[in-house]
């Protein structure tokens, strides 16, 4: 004989909705302390930097980088992103970017502007 449907609020209907609401609860406990963990550990690895070769460099930035450039140099542009400073100078027809991380002091590059040759007809 085939055994009739009670609906949800039969016993054993009641007993898996009480399993259930208990393993979603168990995993919404676990998933917030994995959140809260994952935050922490990211906030603590945020404030540790590399040790930097420059000894103008503290802990909270730098105090002095001195970038060496030609006399009569001009600063036409100066651009933050995020840890890094990018510095447009322009001496007559020579123009050059230097990027700077400014959390360790450090100059990472130049890059020369250069105007490009004609191409050959």
């Amino acid at each position: 004989m085939a055994e009739q449907y009670d609906g949800p609020f039969s016993p054993r209907g009641t007993r898996i909705l009480k399993i259930a609401v208990i393993v979603m609860g168990i995993m919404l406990i676990v998933g917030f302390m994995i959140v809260v963990v994952t935050i922490a550990y990211r906030a603590m690895k945020l404030g540790e930097d590399k040790p930097s070769a420059n000894p103008a460099v503290n802990t909270h930035g730098f105090s002095r980088l001195d970038v060496e450039v030609e006399p009569d140099t001009l600063i036409s542009q100066i651009e933050l992103d995020g840890n890094r400073m990018a510095v447009h100078v322009s001496k007559g027809a020579a123009d050059e970017i230097l990027i700077i991380d400014i959390r360790r002091g450090e100059l990472l590059g130049r890059v020369r502007l250069r105007e490009k040759a004609p191409a050959d007809p």
